[in-house]
This record gives C-alpha cells, structure tokens and sequence, in this order.
C-alpha cells in the first residue's frame, strides 16, 4: 500500500482513499483490535470497501469517464454504506398497499 502511495505521488493522482485505506491497515497492529471481533470485522469490512472504492476512482482516473462506459464489478455486494438504504428500500417495497 505504501508503495502504491509513492507510485500515485509520482503520476500526481489523490491519494486521499489510499491514505484512508493505509490507515484502517494501521490499525490492525492495535493488540486491542482483535479482542473485540466486531470491531475487527468493521475494520476488514472499511478496508475492503476502501480498497474497492480506491481500484474504482484510479480505474476512473486513469481510463477517462466517458458518459458510455458500463462498469461491472462481477459482484452483487452493496458496498457497506449503503446497505442498510437498501434493506429499507425493500421494506418500504414490501409496506406498499400494490403488495
């Protein structure tokens, strides 16, 4: 990841999701990080979604945004922030007087 960090320095590319990933892999030399399982897994789960966001904006950056590309992530995960908008999206689908 560091090294990564020199490389976006070099081609002069934000680097602001890469140091949130960097930082969130810091803290797992906490000694305290994996006596609360919980906390280890939401510290897993924002690296990975870190790393996932990250790959997406380089990939934007560095290919262009054109307005008829298709991304497609071969994955049906929502990424964590919105999932809970998600559920209720369903939920408020299954209130609805049509069901």
């Amino acid at each position: 990841a560091l090294e990564l960090q020199r490389l976006l320095e070099d081609v002069d590319l934000n680097q602001q999701q890469l140091g949130d990933v960097i930082g969130a892999l810091r803290q797992l030399d906490r000694e305290d990080v994996y006596i609360d399982l919980a906390e280890l897994s939401r510290l897993q789960s924002q690296i990975v979604e870190g790393a996932k966001q990250l790959v997406f904006s380089l990939q934007r950056e560095l290919e262009g945004e054109g307005e008829d590309r298709v991304f497609i992530s071969g994955s049906d995960e929502v990424p964590t922030g919105f999932r809970l908008l998600v559920e209720e999206y369903y939920r408020a689908l299954s209130r609805s007087p049509g069901n």
